[in-house]
C-alpha cells in the first residue's frame, strides 16, 4: 500500500505538543491513522500523540493534533476530495 496524507496541525496544537515534553526528552512518538470512509468534515486521517497499551486499556482519550486526507492512493486507500482545514 502506498499513499498520500496531508494533515493540518494548528499552531495552539503544536504549542501543546511542545508542552507535553520535558527537557530530558528528544522527541515524542505520534500516530497516524487512516480509516476507509471520511467523517462528517470530509477527513480520513487523524494525527494523535502515541499513547501506550495501559492508556489506551484505561480507555484515556488521546491528544489529537490534527485531522487531514488522503490524496493520493495506490489503490487500497480511499482518496478524497481536497477540503478546506
Amino acid at each position: 500500500m502506498a499513499s498520500l496524507t496531508s494533515i493540518y496541525v494548528k499552531k495552539e496544537k503544536i504549542e501543546e505538543l511542545l508542552a507535553l515534553l520535558s527537557d530530558n526528552d528528544k522527541g515524542i512518538e505520534l500516530t497516524v491513522s487512516l480509516r476507509d470512509s471520511a467523517n462528517e468534515y470530509g477527513k480520513n486521517a487523524t494525527l494523535q500523540v502515541a499513547q501506550s497499551k495501559e492508556d489506551r486499556e484505561k480507555d484515556i482519550k488521546p491528544t489529537v493534533l490534527g485531522y487531514g486526507i488522503t490524496f493520493w492512493s495506490k489503490d487500497e486507500t480511499p482518496v478524497f476530495k481536497s477540503t478546506k482545514n
